[in-house]
């Protein structure tokens, strides 16, 4: 029992510290495509996440789909 505790603690804190490729690609990505589509795993997985969706506005201004961002950037307040 004790050593069960010990390892379910132990997945907890390695799992806590890890990040995801998306999360990495959304907020660290320089490539726009890649924070796009990092950002979009993202708000797949949570529709609410209003950094993911200001990431990925910012990604798509800076690939000149300024429509997109429009959209990000309002979904963002909206969330907010």
């Amino acid at each position: 029992m004790r050593k069960m505790l010990m390892l379910t603690t132990l997945s907890l804190v390695i799992s806590a510290g890890s990040t995801s490729a998306a999360d990495r690609d959304c907020f660290q990505q320089k490539d726009a495509q890649l924070r796009i589509k990092g950002c979009s795993d993202l708000i797949d997985r949570n529709p609410k996440d209003a950094a993911a969706y200001h990431n990925r506005a910012e990604a798509h201004s800076v690939a000149g789909d300024l429509d997109r961002a429009i959209a990000d950037y309002t979904k963002t307040i909206e969330i907010k």
